[in-house]
C-alpha cells in the first residue's frame, strides 16, 4: 500500500465499532413500540433482529439510501417491526456509506417517526404540564378527603388511570411519544456525526437534542418538586434504551465531536467544561464522584460494573450504580472525556486533570484498562470475547497524540524525539496485538494503517528504528494491506 492514508477516515473506521459497542449492546432486547400497546392480542418475543442490507442495496447506498428492504420491514407493523432494530440503518451507512448518505437516513426517521420541533415547543410543552398538574392535584386533593387514612404514595398508585386520562385531554400525553423520537433521531444524528466528523450531521443533531435536552431537565426538575410530579414526570419521560443515548450522553459526545471538528482552544474548553459539570453533577467538591468509582472499581474482581466499598464510595452508589442506564453512561462518560484529553494533547492545549487519580497521565490509560477489564471478565480470557474496540481506539489516538508532536519537531537526534517514537510505536504495536485481523477485520485494518502511516512518518523525519519488533510489525502491516482488499467481505 502506498501513499498516505485518508487519517480522518482511519479514525473513523475504528470509531463505528466503539459506537456501536457503547450504544447498541445488548442487540437482543427489542425496542418499546407504541403501535404495539394497540395491538393487546399480539404477543411478540422481544429479541432484536439487526438489518445489514443486501449486496444491491450496498451498490446504490447513495442513490437510495433507504432501502425497501428495511422500509418494508419499517412499515409492515406487527412483531417484525416490534423486532427491528431501528439503529441498524444508520450504523448500515456508518459502515459503507457516506456523511450525506447518513443524513438522508436521518431524515427518514424524522419524517416517518414524526419528529417535528416547532416554534414554541417547550412552552407548549410546559404548559400542557401545568395543566395537567393542577387538574391532578385538584383530584388528590378530592381523594385525600375521602380517604383521610390513606398515604398519597398509595392514592397515587390508585389514580394513575385517571391522570393518565386528564394528560390525554391535556396534550401532555403525546410528549411522551414526541420526546422518545426527539431522543432517537438526535441520537442516530449523532452517532453519525462521531463517525464521519461531518459538520451537517452536528448541526442536525444539536437541532434536535437542544429542545429534548431541556425537556428532559424540565422533567427532571419537576419530578423532585413531590409525589404527584414524580408519578408524572415518570409517566412522560422517555425510557431508556439499549440502542439510544441518553440525552446527558449525547451532549457529551456532541461537544467533543465539535472539538474533533473544529480542533480548537474554544471547542476544547467548552467540552472540557462540560465534561466537568457532568463529573460532578451537584456542583459540590465531594470526595469522590460516582463515576471515579466506577472507574476504579468496575469489573476489578468479576463482571460487576457496580461493585463500591467504604473507603472511596459516596453513600448510596451502588443503588445509583444499579439503576438502569448508569453502567453505560459511565463508559460513555470515559470513553468521551479521553477522547477529549487525546485531542488536547496532539494539539498542546492544557486540560486541568478531573480528579487526583489523573494528574499525572490524564484519564485515557484508566480508561483503557476499564474498557479492557470489563472484556477480560466478559470472556475475553477465554477467546470468546473480542477485543474492546474502545480501549483499541484509544490506543491508537494516544500512539498518534505523541507521534504528532514528535514529527512537528522532527529532531531524530533529540532525546525526546526518540523517547516519543518507542512510546508511539509500542502503544500502536499493542492495539495492532489486541485487534484480531479474522474476526475483526473492520477493526484490524485501521490499526494496520495508522502503524504504517505513523511508522513513515517518523522515517521520513530521519528517524532509524531502533527494535526488530517495531520493524517486524511494520512489515506485517504492510503485507495486510497490501492483500486486504481481496479479504473485504462484508459482514
Amino acid at each position: 500500500m502506498t501513499g498516505r492514508p485518508n487519517i480522518s477516515r482511519l479514525r473513523q473506521s475504528v470509531l463505528v465499532a466503539a459506537s456501536i459497542s457503547l450504544l447498541t449492546a445488548p442487540a437482543t432486547v427489542a425496542q418499546t413500540d407504541t403501535a404495539m400497546e394497540e395491538r393487546a392480542d399480539l404477543v411478540c418475543l422481544a429479541i432484536g433482529h439487526r438489518w445489514n442490507g443486501s449486496a444491491a442495496d450496498r451498490a446504490r447506498i447513495d442513490a437510495v439510501p433507504v432501502p425497501q428492504s428495511f422500509q418494508g420491514i419499517f412499515h409492515a407493523g406487527g412483531c417484525a417491526r416490534f423486532q427491528l432494530l431501528l439503529d441498524s440503518l444508520v450504523t448500515w451507512h456508518m459502515r459503507y456509506g457516506s456523511a450525506r448518505s447518513a443524513l438522508a437516513a436521518g431524515r427518514f426517521f424524522e419524517q416517518e417517526m414524526g419528529v417535528r420541533v416547532a416554534p414554541g415547543f417547550e412552552q407548549d410543552f410546559e404548559r400542557a404540564w401545568q395543566a395537567t398538574l393542577m387538574r391532578t392535584q385538584s383530584l388528590l386533593e378530592r381523594e385525600r378527603a375521602r380517604n383521610p387514612g390513606r398515604s398519597d404514595e398509595r392514592i397515587l398508585r390508585s389514580l394513575e388511570p385517571q391522570m393518565m386520562e386528564i394528560a390525554q385531554r391535556s396534550g401532555l400525553a403525546e410528549y411522551r411519544n414526541r420526546l422518545e423520537g426527539l431522543r432517537f433521531v438526535a441520537g442516530e444524528y449523532t452517532r453519525a456525526a462521531e463517525y464521519f466528523l461531518d459538520r451537517d450531521l452536528l448541526q442536525a443533531a444539536r437541532r434536535l437534542h437542544e429542545p429534548e435536552y431541556r425537556s428532559t431537565i424540565f422533567l427532571d426538575e419537576q419530578a423532585a418538586k413531590g409525589p404527584v410530579e414524580l408519578v408524572l414526570a415518570e409517566r412522560i419521560r422517555p425510557q431508556f434504551r439499549t440502542d439510544r443515548m441518553t440525552p446527558q450522553l449525547r451532549e457529551l459526545t456532541l461537544a467533543v465531536v465539535e472539538a474533533e471538528i473544529a480542533r480548537d482552544v474554544e471547542s476544547i474548553e467548552a467540552a472540557d467544561a462540560i465534561t466537568r459539570r457532568h463529573y460532578r453533577p451537584d456542583g459540590k467538591s465531594l470526595p469522590y464522584s460516582d463515576l471515579l468509582t466506577f472507574s476504579l472499581m468496575a469489573y476489578e474482581e468479576d463482571d460487576e460494573a457496580c461493585r463500591a466499598d467504604e473507603r472511596n464510595s459516596l453513600a448510596g452508589y451502588k443503588d445509583r450504580c444499579e439503576e438502569n442506564g448508569f453502567e453505560a453512561y459511565a463508559l460513555g462518560f470515559w470513553y468521551q472525556r479521553s477522547r477529549l484529553e487525546l485531542l488536547a494533547r496532539e494539539l498542546a492545549i492544557p486540560l486541568e486533570p478531573l480528579d487526583r487519580p489523573f494528574s499525572r497521565d490524564g484519564s485515557a490509560s484508566r480508561t483503557i484498562d476499564l474498557f479492557l477489564r470489563r472484556a477480560w471478565q466478559q470472556g475475553m480470557r477465554y477467546g470468546e470475547a473480542p477485543a474492546p474496540p474502545e480501549a483499541v481506539w484509544l490506543l491508537v489516538r494516544s500512539g498518534e497524540a505523541t507521534a504528532h508532536l514528535a514529527v512537528t519537531s522532527c529532531d531524530p537526534q533529540s532525546q525526546d524525539f526518540r523517547r516519543a517514537l518507542t512510546m508511539s510505536l509500542d502503544t500502536l504495536s499493542r492495539a495492532l496485538q489486541l485487534a484480531d485481523p479474522v474476526e475483526q477485520p473492520w477493526l484490524y485494518r485501521p490499526m494496520a494503517q495508522a502503524y504504517q502511516h505513523t511508522y513513515e512518518q517518523f522515517t521520513a523525519c530521519g528517524a532509524d528504528i531502533p527494535e526488530d519488533r517495531f520493524r517486524r510489525a511494520y512489515a506485517v502491516s504492510k503485507a495486510y494491506l497490501d492483500i486486504a482488499p481481496a479479504l473485504d467481505i462484508p459482514e
